[in-house]
């Protein structure tokens, strides 16, 4: 009965597991970049509402919106 993992055997995980961390971390940092851009969207969008709200919305600049 053999009781420990051959050196194969730990190899062989070390590469599993170095392949699925090289999968996830750019993921991740997708994810946070992702989260980001949302934030300042709505930043932006917070802000064009305060700007609507104080009277300083021009109708006749296109790029407001």
């Amino acid at each position: 009965m053999k009781k420990a993992f051959t050196m194969i055997e730990l190899i062989f995980i070390i590469v599993v597991v170095g392949i699925l961390a090289a999968v996830a971390v750019p993921q991740i940092n997708r994810n946070s970049l992702v989260e980001a851009a949302d934030q300042v969207a709505a930043h932006i969008r917070y802000t064009q509402q305060l700007a609507m709200n104080d009277n300083k919305f021009d109708p006749n600049d296109p790029d407001w919106f």
